[in-house]
């Protein structure tokens, strides 16, 4: 990923808590996200996360957890509410777009989609201005390697510490 990758500029559309929400970031290459319980954070982080991903890891290991056997993951209840606004109806779509700037080109990527579950698989969108390269490198995230290297919060911060961490090298 490139180290001068800076997310300035986030808009939410019917996800979660947010029916509609822009956070602007501007060019600060590190952010503190604080606040009170109940605030939004991490469903912010939550909403990157999917934008980028296609899946929000934490919800998704609560799913395979609590549904065990193929008629539990199969029944429609089970799937609902996973990442749509309640307030939302049925046939509005959860949008998110990412704005960034990577060496003084600015550029976004979106990811939306009706259906309210993680199991349906949107693609991720780019604006016309981005190189093959960062299209290979933000498409090559998973939820597998997104927490332990660009976000963290108390919970998170806790599973990476216990977590055992590779090293890439650079060539």
């Amino acid at each position: 990923m490139s180290n001068n990758l800076i997310i300035q500029k986030v808009k939410i559309e019917n996800f979660r808590s947010y029916k509609f929400f822009i956070q602007e970031f501007g060019d600060k290459p590190v952010v503190l996200i604080t606040g009170p319980n109940g605030y939004g954070k991490t469903t912010l982080i939550d909403a990157i996360e999917w934008g980028l991903t296609g899946d929000i890891r934490r919800i998704s290991n609560s799913y395979k957890k609590r549904n065990t056997t193929q008629s539990e993951k199969e029944r429609a209840e089970n799937l609902k509410g996973q990442i749509k606004n309640r307030e939302s109806t049925s046939d509005e779509m959860i949008r998110l777009e990412i704005f960034f700037k990577c060496n003084d080109i600015e550029f976004s990527v979106w990811r939306e989609q009706v259906v309210d579950n993680l199991l349906e698989k949107s693609d991720l969108n780019f604006s016309e201005d981005v190189s093959e390269g960062l299209i290979k490198d933000i498409e090559g995230l998973s939820n597998e390697n997104f927490y332990p290297y660009f976000v963290c919060d108390n919970n998170k911060a806790y599973d990476f510490l216990r977590t055992p961490r590779r090293c890439f090298r650079i060539i």
